[in-house]
């Protein structure tokens, strides 16, 4: 799933010989050590038709000097968000670090059956080079599920950090098969949270969000490993060009 942070002018990337993945990111603004929202993608595909095996882990390598910086923020628990508002309204609007959604898709012998749900980001621990959060998936019908996954962002930003998402088994029917995600879509950062904090009357939350490296090198790269159920790990070489100055 965020998740990882990938490219945006990824090539899809072989993950078996029947499963694609194709992974998108960009920046808004895109300036050099400006305070920035990214909005990354990713979309699997089964090459002979039907559901792709479900993602279960992402493990992206940032580019130096890409920080997040949360001073301010408020935290929410698993608790509170597997309370029944949906769209984590129970959780603090200055925990909220962004949102988007996610496409699911489960084969249960007839045509593929497909879910669409919102899904929100918010802070779940901010220690120092020890940031985690929780993206929570909010499925109706027909696949009526919440889905929370756990990302982890560990390490220095000056050497880069380490971005892990985990992203729990989808049930569909008792005995089923798990469902697989087919499209997700995620906007991180301070120009969303304030969107989404005004939604939720709430203070915002504080510190300047993600931040753009100050100098690069002809590109960012973003090496990702993706995991999926029942099959090995994929590595996948990804990389955007450099930000403007």
């Amino acid at each position: 799933m965020l998740l990882a942070l990938c490219l945006s002018c990824a090539l899809p990337a072989l993950v078996s010989a029947k499963t694609t993945a194709a992974l998108k990111v960009a920046f808004s603004p895109d300036i050099a050590g400006a305070s920035t929202t990214v909005t990354f993608s990713a979309a699997f595909t089964n090459s002979t038709g039907g559901v792709p095996a479900p993602v279960t882990k992402s493990v992206t390598h940032l580019p130096a000097g890409l920080e997040v910086e949360l001073a301010g923020a408020t935290t929410c628990s698993r608790a509170k968000l597997e309370l029944e508002e949906p769209g984590a309204g129970a959780c603090p609007a200055s925990s909220l670090l962004g949102a988007g959604s996610a496409l699911a898709s489960v084969d249960l012998g007839l045509e593929p059956i497909e879910e669409h749900a919102p899904v929100t980001a918010v802070l779940a621990s901010n220690k120092p080079g020890d940031i985690s959060f929780y993206f929570d998936g909010e499925g109706t019908y027909p696949i009526t599920e919440q889905v929370i996954a756990k990302a982890t962002l560990t390490g220095n930003a000056r050497t880069g950090q380490t971005f892990t998402i985990k992203v729990p088994p989808i049930p569909s029917t008792v005995g089923g098969p798990n469902a697989s995600i087919i499209n997700f879509v995620m906007s991180l950062g301070r120009q969303k949270v304030i969107s989404l904090a005004r939604h939720h009357r709430g203070k915002i939350a504080q510190g300047r969000g993600i931040i753009l490296p100050k100098s690069c090198k002809g590109k960012l790269s973003f090496p990702t490993k993706l995991y999926f159920e029942g099959q090995g790990p994929v590595s996948v070489a990804t990389s955007v060009p450099c930000p403007r100055r």
